[in-house]
């Protein structure tokens, strides 16, 4: 998973998406071994498991969100001049990115924007618990949405902003 590194951005963003990656194979892995230990325990042992692979997907997942929040926040310094700063600020720089500007495309494309949005209240969720046990159908809801929604289109829009900078040159992080 990597964008074409043809500007400083885009080395930065791709060890953000190296990072994406390892999140996404080791909850995928942890899927599959939630499935297999299906086949082996039973009763209580079964669920404390399931509980534990269900916290490990959670990390997972946030770090996944905080990953994509990272290179939104970079475009935003680095393109658009300005970074949110509100107390909603993961929700601001969402809209942000969302939102066409006079120098870039909109890096999420309106119809991912829930999807984003629905991954950064699951971060919202695992970050407040507390010790509190998350739900093991919403965590692999999430996953599966993150996997065939959100990473995809979230690559797409960085190698949208991609080609739109390499034929924009004026565009460019370097004229800020």
């Amino acid at each position: 998973m990597r964008v074409n590194p043809s500007s400083a951005l885009f080395v930065r963003a791709n060890a953000h998406l190296e990072a994406i990656s390892i999140e996404l194979d080791k909850a995928r892995r942890t899927v599959r071994r939630m499935k297999q230990l299906e086949n082996i325990l039973e009763g209580e042992s079964l669920e404390d498991v399931k509980d534990n692979l269900t916290d490990s997907i959670g990390k997972c997942l946030h770090g996944i969100f905080c990953g994509m929040a990272n290179v939104f926040t970079d475009i935003a310094r680095t393109i658009d001049g300005e970074v949110p700063s509100s107390s909603e600020w993961h929700s601001d720089l969402l809209r942000q990115m969302s939102t066409e500007t006079s120098v870039r495309p909109p890096v999420i494309a309106s119809s991912l924007r829930s999807a984003v949005r629905e991954l950064m209240g699951f971060r919202h969720v695992f970050r407040g618990l507390y010790g509190e046990p998350l739900r093991r159908d919403d965590v692999l809801s999430c996953l599966d949405k993150t996997c065939s929604e959100v990473v995809p289109g979230f690559l797409n829009g960085l190698r949208n902003l991609e080609v739109h900078m390499n034929q924009n040159p004026s565009t460019d992080e370097q004229r800020r």
